[in-house]
């Protein structure tokens, strides 16, 4: 414990940490920027999914979504104690049967090499605890869904290209689906990564899908 508080301390001294919004020094995205940013969306079934949810949808630029590409492509993978913050489920839990699986949106081998995490698995774990935490039946499902096909990186391309983009882009590893998902990633924009990881799920029995994101793109 003691060696911990000593990295923690030597780390606030020589990378400390400002709000993405205001400035002030400490937090990734402190408390009184956040406050009046964070509320639970929730949308109704779409394609494959039965439902969906993000917790802000503020845009491109939006200090949300520049922790996110840092999250994402500057390892600073340390932000996931804002997203374990800002994470309130007791809103969704209504929406969500009992017994669920959590399958984070997978990376081709190539970029998870390249980038060193996948941040959907991050997410993951921190959804897992908190559903635990409720008493909830709930599995995490790391390896079932598979990334067969590179694709370009979403940002980079615009709706349509986005849809082809990721067709036949995932499988199935094997056997018979879980009944009920919660895919999770950091951003649902299109949908295009979403819908066609819930398609598979669906051809391999899957039931019942929700989507659960960071962000919802506008």
């Amino acid at each position: 414990m003691f060696f911990g508080q000593v990295v923690d301390f030597l780390k606030d001294i020589l990378f400390p940490v400002f709000c993405v919004e205001c400035g002030s020094e400490g937090e990734w995205w402190c408390s009184d920027c956040r406050r009046s940013k964070i509320k639970i969306r929730k949308n109704k079934a779409d394609g494959f999914l039965n439902g969906s949810s993000a917790f802000f949808d503020d845009g491109e630029g939006s200090p949300g979504y520049k922790l996110i590409k840092q999250f994402k492509y500057s390892f600073a993978t340390d932000i996931s104690t804002v997203w374990e913050d800002i994470m309130e489920i007791e809103p969704l839990l209504a929406d969500w049967p009992k017994d669920i699986s959590l399958i984070p949106v997978p990376l081709h081998q190539y970029r998870l090499r390249e980038r060193g995490f996948n941040q959907a698995e991050l997410l993951a774990d921190i959804l897992y605890k908190k559903m635990m935490a409720t008493g909830r039946t709930v599995v995490l499902n790391r390896k079932g869904l598979i990334r067969v096909r590179s694709t370009t990186q979403q940002v980079q391309l615009g709706r349509s290209e986005r849809l082809e983009n990721m067709v036949k882009a995932f499988a199935w590893g094997g056997g018979v689906a879980p009944t009920n998902v919660i895919l999770v990633d950091d951003v649902y924009t299109t949908g295009a990564t979403m819908q066609e990881c819930a398609k598979v799920l669906r051809q391999n029995g899957t039931q019942w899908i929700w989507a659960f994101t960071l962000a919802r793109g506008v």
